[in-house]
């Protein structure tokens, strides 16, 4: 990640960084810091396809319609394995 950065803002100072990876939100931390840019300049929504999911999954799991389900996921997310002995 330090590398790609550093290269593209040393060849265009004023870049837009788009940053498609897992975990996102440490990689997105680490790009912003590495690149300088000042707080204004930083976005990233991964929390919201996570909370997307995990509403699609829990209306899923009592068979409502995830229209009817508000969920969020807060803070960095990993690989889900499935409840232990599944």
């Amino acid at each position: 990640m330090s590398d790609v950065v550093q290269k593209v803002v040393g060849a265009v100072a004023e870049s837009i960084l788009i940053i498609v990876s897992n975990p996102l939100d440490a990689m997105a931390q680490a790009a912003y810091r590495q690149a300088g840019f000042n707080r204004e300049r930083r976005h990233r929504n991964g929390g919201v396809l996570d909370s997307a999911r995990f509403r699609t999954f829990i209306a899923g799991r009592i068979g409502v319609s995830v229209e009817n389900v508000t969920a969020f996921v807060l803070g960095g997310h990993g690989d889900y394995h499935g409840p232990a002995g599944a």
